[in-house]
C-alpha cells in the first residue's frame, strides 16, 4: 500500500499552478502526464490554487495535457522540456 523507501530516488515529480485567462487559479482542470515513448498516463486535479502534483514519474520524457472539468472538448498539451525545463523533483 505505501512504496518503499527508495520510491523518491526513483521516480520524479511535476508540480506547478495554473491560472485562467484572467488570472485566477484554475480549479478542478485534470492534469494528465503522457510519456512519449508510450506507457500509462498518471493523472491529477487542480485544487483551488490551481495547484498540482504528479508523482511516480518514471525517468523520461512527457507532453502534459490539461483538460477542463465543464467536460469541453478543448485539451491544451505542452512539451514538459520545453515549458518548464524538464522534470524536477
Amino acid at each position: 500500500m505505501y512504496p518503499d523507501t527508495s520510491f523518491e530516488t526513483r521516480f520524479g515529480a511535476i508540480r506547478g499552478q495554473i491560472f485562467d485567462r484572467d488570472k485566477k487559479p484554475a480549479l478542478g482542470l485534470a492534469v494528465i502526464a503522457t510519456p512519449k515513448a508510450g506507457g500509462e498516463p498518471i493523472g491529477a486535479w487542480t485544487d483551488q490554487k490551481g495547484d498540482f502534483f504528479l508523482t511516480g514519474l518514471s525517468p523520461q520524457r512527457y507532453t502534459l495535457h490539461i483538460r477542463p472539468i465543464d467536460g469541453s472538448k478543448r485539451v491544451r498539451e505542452m512539451d514538459v522540456a520545453l515549458h518548464v525545463g524538464g522534470v524536477y523533483k
